[in-house]
């Protein structure tokens, strides 16, 4: 099925396909349009990001974005060539939640301030004016905690071995109310247990 688009009292015009020359470009298209990331059904409740935030012990993720809620989301780019994106990306993005976790909302807050020069509670409200700035606060600490992220994996193309896996593992179902519950959709959806992880992707017309 063509995906058809247009622009505001435009004609609808077939959608283009964008080659992705490497994931720096992706990542910065996503940065740039962080409402293509699905982060939550409230449209009032937008999420601010940053790029390559370092991870003390870890690596670098690739976006981490939190939204007026204190929900924290985590978003890993690759593009279909590159090896990783069959079994690398998944533990990767894995493994910045972990490193996430149970962190301190002091330290959580110094990324924001090293990457956009701002205190993350002040780039929320520039974005949403009248948060009641505790309560974000509070809610951001609790979310660190207890490790309730929304993980976010971005490929500019699926491809059988990545859905094979995300479907593996999707399949699994952890005992007491721990899970992880990937999920291939590009509508938001609520966060389930301690892991919420979406696949965005386009799959290649047969």
């Amino acid at each position: 099925m063509a995906i058809v688009v247009r622009s505001q009292g435009g004609k609808w015009q077939k959608a283009t396909k964008v080659e992705f020359t490497d994931e720096a470009q992706l990542q910065k298209l996503l940065y740039d349009s962080p409402e293509l990331i699905p982060t939550s059904y409230d449209e009032d409740q937008p999420a601010v990001f940053i790029k390559e935030a370092g991870l003390p012990g870890s690596g670098y993720t690739d976006l981490l974005g939190v939204d007026g809620r204190g929900n924290i989301f985590v978003v890993e780019t690759k593009l279909a060539r590159n090896d990783e994106v069959r079994r690398k990306v998944i533990g990767q993005v894995l493994e910045y939640a972990a490193y996430l976790w149970k962190m301190q909302f002091e330290d959580f807050d110094s990324l924001f301030h090293k990457k956009a020069g701002f205190p993350v509670l002040d780039l929320l409200e520039e974005r949403i004016p009248g948060i009641v700035r505790d309560e974000v606060r509070n809610a951001i600490a609790r979310n660190l905690s207890s490790g309730a992220f929304q993980l976010f994996i971005a490929v500019d193309e699926m491809n059988d071995e990545l859905e094979k896996i995300i479907g593996y593992v999707s399949s699994l179902r952890t005992r007491g109310k721990r899970k992880t519950r990937p999920q291939g959709h590009l509508k938001p959806h609520a966060p389930v247990g301690l892991f919420h992880l979406h696949l965005m992707a386009s799959r290649r017309p047969q």
